[in-house]
């Protein structure tokens, strides 16, 4: 089993937090995703640096950090989602290349310093990172799935908590009773 676990900064996580993305949610679906695609015997944890850019495009560093471009959370917030989701799991592809399948540095496009558009486009780990975004769809799916299913899980807590309250003070109310009429025998 697989775990990943996204580290960022607080003004990052802020920002991110006020386009309405939760990243426990999203943690949990990159976990599903690695695991359906490399499944393991052993637990292994990933922590992955996610930050905010002010750049043109999204990209993945290599130490574990997979930067997003800064433009994205000005987009209306349906389109946040759905471009933020595209482009993380884009460079989430090129973690899982570099750092699960150990695919060498040399085959990656970023490592060429004059990079052609057709090189690009051709390359290996570019085809599978543009494949891997295709899954967007489904991650939005399952992503709003968690959502709606908290938000009941949630009500359901609060109910219960309520009763809890409610049960405790009657159990209270009860147990004073009975000790003033003790009391008075």
């Amino acid at each position: 089993m697989q775990f990943i676990k996204i580290r960022c900064d607080k003004k990052d996580k802020k920002t991110i937090e006020n386009c309405n993305i939760n990243l426990q949610y999203i943690e949990s679906l990159l976990s599903c995703v690695l695991n359906s695609i490399r499944p393991k015997r052993t637990t292994n944890y990933h922590i992955l640096r996610l930050r905010i850019i002010k750049d043109e495009c999204s990209q993945y560093t290599f130490n574990n950090a997979i930067c997003i471009r800064k433009d994205i959370f000005e987009m209306s917030e349906h389109q946040v989602m759905k471009v933020f989701v595209e482009d993380l799991l884009h460079e989430f592809c090129h973690y899982i290349q570099y750092v699960v399948d150990d695919v060498p540095f040399k085959e990656f496009a970023s490592d060429i310093k004059n990079v052609t558009k057709k090189y690009y486009w051709n390359n290996k780990t570019e085809v599978q990172a543009r494949n891997f975004e295709k899954m967007m769809p489904a991650i939005i799916g399952l992503y709003n799935g968690m959502r709606k299913n908290m938000r009941y899980y949630k009500s359901l807590k609060n109910e219960t908590k309520k009763e809890g309250k409610a049960a405790k003070r009657n159990k209270r109310r009860t147990h004073s009773k009975i000790k003033r009429r003790n009391q008075k025998i």
